[in-house]
C-alpha cells in the first residue's frame, strides 16, 4: 500500500490591472513543495509558444518552499507545462523528471491544483488531487443581439473570452452562408478579434454587444464554390438557398493548374456527374434518387446555368477531355425526351457535334457525329421527334475517317436516314422524311477485301515464292505486302432497304421520292435497283408502289402508318412546291 508523504501545490495568482487604458491581468505561476522542496532540483514552467522566452526555469525555492515565476502581464489563458527535476535522493518511478500541467485561469485571485506525493516500495509517485479557486472574480455575462434587439447568443461567463472566441460561438450557434461574416460592435465602435470581453465596459457584470452580418470581399466566389459543392451532393435545399443568396449557376470554376493542367467545371457539370446509379460511387446521399437529381438539374437550369459551357479536365501532359453540359447529359437524355427538351429550351444546340480523335500505333483518324445520329441509333422515337422539332438537321452527316497501316481503313459518311434504314426503323425513317431528310443522299463507306493470291502473284510473278516465304506482319517493313484493299461503296437509303429485304422501308422510300435510277456502286461494280431486288416479287412490287396504297396492304402497323402518311404528305408538298 502506498504511503502519502507530502503534497505539492501547483497554481497561479491573478489580479486585474489597467495598462494603457485597457484592463489586463498580472499573474504568475508557482509550485509549492513546502518542507519537501529539498527533494526538488529545479522546476521548469513551459509557457505558450507566443512568449519571447516560453521556458521559465526556477532553481531555488523561497523560504517556505515555493518555486515561483516572475510576474507576467496579459489577458489570454493557456495550459502551462510543469516539469519537476528531482534531486538524486528522490527516486521517482517516472525517472529523473515528472511532467505535470496546470490550466491557467484569471477567474480568481488564486487557482490551484493539488498533487499527492506517495512512497510505493521506495519510489516516489505523483497523483493529481482537487483543483480549487480562491477569491473568485465576479462573472461577466455576455449577450449578443442584432440591431433590432433579437438575441443571437448568451454566455453566462465570458470574462476570459476574446472577440474571436465569441465569433466562433456565434457561428456555431447561428451559421452563416458562405461569403458572410459577423462583425461585433460595442458602444458604437467595432470590437477587434484580439479584444477580451473583460476589457470592455460592462454594466453590473453584464455586457451587451451588437452583431451585424457583412459580406466578405470574396462573397460572390465563396457562394459560387459552395454551390458547386452542394451540387456534388445533390443537396437541393442548400442549392436553392445559395441561389437565393446570389450564387451564380453560370459560374465556371477554373483555378490555375500546375504545368498547364486544368479542372474547369460548373455546378451543372458536377450535378450531371453525380447522377445516381447503382454502384456508381457518386457523392450524393444514398437516399437521393433520379427524381431528386432531375430536380437539381431543373433548378440550376432555371437559374440560367449555361448548358453549352465546357467542362475541361487535363493533366500536365495534356491528356484529358472536354465536353459541354449538354454532351454530358446526352446518355441520360437519349432515354428521356422531357430531360432533353429541358436542355434544348435552355439553349442547347440540337446540332451539337461530338468529335473523337484516334491515334494509336497503327491507326490515325477521327469521327464526328451529331446528337440526332445517336438518337436514331437508340431507336427512341420521342427523343428523335424532340430533336427534329427543335430544328435538328435531318441531313447532317456522321463521319468516320481512319487510316490504318495494315490496310483496314475507314472512310464513312452517312445521314440519320441511312442509320434508321440499316436498323430497320420504319417510324424513325418516316419522321426523318417528314422533316425533309433526303431519300437520295449517298452513303459513302469502305469495305475491306482480301486480295486474291493470284493477283498478288501477278504483281510480282518472278519473286512471289520468295515474297511468300518471307512475308512479314510488320507494315513498316520494306518487304511488307498488304494482303487487303479498301473498296469504295456508294449507296442510298433505298439500296440499304433492298439489301436488308425490308419491304416496308422500300415502299416508304419509293412513295417518298427515292430515285430508282441511282445504281449502287461497290468498287468498279454498279448494281441497279431492280437487280438489288434479286427477283423477289415483294421487293419488285415495293419499288413500284404508289400512294395511296391499296386498302388491303398490311405492310405497316397502325403507329407506323400514321408516321408514313405524314412523311409522304410532306414529300408530296415539297414536290408540288418545286
Amino acid at each position: 500500500m502506498s504511503l502519502v508523504e507530502f503534497q505539492i501545490e501547483i497554481g497561479n495568482t491573478s489580479k486585474q490591472v489597467e495598462r494603457d487604458g485597457k484592463n489586463k491581468y498580472a499573474w504568475n505561476i508557482y509550485l509549492n513543495a513546502g518542507g519537501q522542496a529539498n527533494k526538488i532540483q529545479k522546476v521548469v514552467f513551459l509557457l505558450h509558444e507566443s512568449f519571447k522566452h516560453p521556458e521559465v526555469s526556477v532553481e531555488k525555492p523561497d523560504d517556505i518552499g515555493v518555486f515561483a515565476s516572475r510576474e507576467f502581464l496579459g489577458w489570454g489563458t493557456f495550459q502551462v507545462g510543469v516539469v519537476i527535476h528531482w534531486q538524486p535522493i528522490a527516486v521517482c518511478r517516472s525517472g529523473k523528471t515528472t511532467e505535470l500541467s496546470h490550466e491557467l485561469s484569471f477567474s480568481a485571485a488564486k487557482t490551484t491544483s493539488m498533487f499527492e506525493v506517495s512512497n510505493d516500495g521506495g519510489y516516489t509517485q505523483m497523483s493529481k488531487a482537487v483543483r480549487s479557486m480562491v477569491g473568485v472574480f465576479a462573472p461577466l455575462a455576455l449577450q449578443v443581439v442584432t440591431l433590432s434587439g433579437e438575441e443571437l447568443l448568451s454566455v453566462s461567463e465570458a470574462g476570459d473570452m476574446t472577440c474571436s472566441d465569441v465569433l466562433h460561438a456565434l457561428e456555431d450557434q447561428r451559421p452563416l452562408l458562405p461569403g458572410h461574416e459577423y462583425k461585433l460592435a460595442h458602444g458604437g465602435a467595432n470590437v477587434t478579434h484580439e479584444q477580451k470581453m473583460c476589457d470592455l465596459d460592462a454594466v453590473s457584470g453584464e455586457l451587451k454587444l451588437n452583431a451585424v452580418i457583412q459580406r466578405k470581399p470574396s462573397w460572390q466566389e465563396d457562394l459560387n464554390l459552395a454551390l458547386i459543392k452542394s451540387a456534388q451532393t445533390l443537396d437541393l435545399a442548400q442549392i436553392k438557398t445559395l441561389l437565393s443568396a446570389g450564387a451564380s449557376a453560370a459560374f465556371v470554376h477554373d483555378p490555375p493548374g500546375t504545368w498547364g493542367s486544368c479542372d474547369a467545371k460548373s455546378a451543372l457539370h458536377v450535378a450531371i456527374r453525380s447522377r445516381p446509379r447503382a454502384g456508381s460511387g457518386c457523392e450524393a446521399s444514398p437516399l437521393v434518387g433520379v427524381d431528386d437529381w432531375i430536380a437539381v438539374i431543373d433548378t440550376l437550369l432555371e437559374a440560367k446555368a449555361d448548358v453549352n459551357a465546357q467542362q475541361r479536365n487535363r493533366d500536365w501532359r495534356g491528356c484529358g477531355s472536354s465536353s459541354t453540359a449538354f454532351e454530358m447529359i446526352l446518355p441520360a437524355a437519349m432515354n428521356d425526351a422531357a430531360l432533353l427538351q429541358t436542355f434544348l429550351v435552355a439553349g442547347a444546340n440540337p446540332n451539337t457535334e461530338s468529335r473523337r480523335q484516334v491515334h494509336s500505333m497503327r491507326s490515325d483518324g477521327g469521327s464526328c457525329h451529331c446528337v440526332l445520329h445517336t438518337a436514331v441509333s437508340s431507336g427512341n422515337l420521342d427523343v428523335v421527334k424532340t430533336l427534329l422539332d427543335a430544328k435538328a438537321d435531318a441531313n447532317a452527316r456522321s463521319t468516320e475517317k481512319i487510316s490504318n497501316e495494315r490496310g483496314h481503313n475507314r472512310d464513312m459518311s452517312e445521314t440519320s436516314l441511312h442509320i434508321a434504314c440499316k436498323r430497320g426503323y420504319v417510324e424513325a425513317s418516316a419522321l426523318l422524311l417528314e422533316h425533309r431528310a433526303d431519300p437520295n443522299a449517298i452513303r459513302h463507306d469502305l469495305i475491306t477485301e482480301d486480295i486474291p493470291e493470284a493477283e498478288l502473284i501477278a504483281r510480282e510473278p518472278r519473286n512471289w515464292g520468295k515474297i511468300k516465304g518471307m512475308m512479314c506482319d510488320d507494315p513498316r517493313d520494306p518487304e511488307y505486302v498488304c494482303p487487303v484493299r479498301s473498296v469504295a461503296v456508294e449507296e442510298t437509303s433505298l439500296h440499304i432497304a433492298l439489301r436488308t429485304k425490308h419491304e416496308g422501308l422500300v415502299t416508304l422510300l419509293t412513295c417518298s421520292g427515292a430515285d430508282k435510277c441511282i445504281p449502287r456502286k461497290q468498287g468498279e461494280t454498279s448494281t441497279s435497283v431492280v437487280d438489288l431486288c434479286t427477283e423477289e416479287a415483294s421487293l419488285l412490287h415495293a419499288i413500284s408502289a404508289t400512294w395511296p396504297l391499296a386498302a388491303t396492304c398490311q405492310l405497316f402497323s397502325d403507329a407506323e402508318l400514321t408516321s408514313v402518311k405524314a412523311a409522304i404528305a410532306a414529300t408530296q408538298t415539297d414536290a408540288e412546291v418545286r
